[in-house]
């Protein structure tokens, strides 16, 4: 049977000290080979099969030259999460391959251009991303790429699919405890972090199961002053309930771009 050498040249060169063996031998009738691509990046790369009986004169080598590039692989974000703006979040991911650090970029139209950069050359294979920026929406994606210019274009990984930047809230007031007299005036206040426009307040009456009762559809998400920029705040009539015993309350504060607050169970 006939056999065949199969060797890889990274600069193309004729001569034979310039070649690095694939392997020493593989049946020529097999027509093909399954080379496992080793970490040698470089432009230049060729490969020359050869008679093993005779390589000298029985040979041939590709038509023209290609590269070997590194791997990565994101690996979060990368399933839909959700991180609040103001976050500390680990981005992951991993490498094959020696090419020097990355670059860290983000999307927020679902892939399409990647204008906003995280952090630059980057070692290692996480970074804590510290703060999440206001950046609202659910179309984030990463991209991660080799810091070297000449592999930023075929060496690099996005995430699989889109996640969320949401805003998120903090009910600061009723906030466990209170004790609020039917038909009362009370102030409903919030923190927020990240923009949101209007919010809408709901109440529960069992202990924070579920909120079918509507406060208010829509109001501002930050009113200032009195409670300070960021904040939010809404009179509340407290409503009058029947029986002996009024039922608890928990109000909840949600947007359509943030995360619901709900207190802690206070009492009317």
């Amino acid at each position: 049977m006939a056999r065949c050498c199969a060797c890889v040249a990274n600069r193309a060169s004729r001569r034979r000290s310039a070649l690095s063996a694939i392997t020493a031998s593989t049946p020529a009738a097999n027509l093909s080979y399954a080379w496992v691509i080793p970490d040698a990046i470089g432009d230049n790369v060729k490969v020359r099969a050869s008679d093993v009986a005779a390589p000298s004169t029985r040979f041939d080598v590709s038509d023209s030259a290609f590269k070997i590039r590194g791997r990565i692989t994101v690996g979060a974000p990368n399933n839909g999460e959700v991180w609040p703006v103001g976050s500390s979040q680990l981005i992951s991911w991993t490498k094959d391959g020696t090419f020097g650090n990355v670059d860290l970029l983000y999307s927020t139209n679902g892939g399409s251009t990647f204008p906003n950069t995280i952090a630059t050359n980057v070692t290692g294979t996480t970074y804590t991303w510290n703060p999440i920026p206001d950046q609202i929406g659910n179309t984030v994606r990463v991209r991660i790429r080799a810091n070297t210019a000449a592999y930023q274009t075929d060496t690099s990984d996005d995430s699989d699919a889109n996640f969320s930047i949401k805003a998120s809230f903090s009910l600061t007031a009723p906030n466990g405890g209170e004790s609020y007299q039917a038909g009362s005036s009370q102030l409903i206040v919030w923190n927020k972090t990240g923009t949101v426009g209007d919010v809408k307040l709901e109440y529960s009456a069992d202990g924070g199961s579920t909120y079918p009762n509507v406060i208010i559809a829509s109001t501002p998400g930050s009113t200032d002053p009195p409670t300070g920029a960021d904040n939010g705040q809404y009179s509340w009539t407290a409503p009058s309930t029947s029986g002996t015993r009024p039922p608890a309350v928990a109000p909840r504060t949600t947007a359509p771009s943030a995360t619901a607050a709900a207190a802690p169970t206070p009492r009317l």
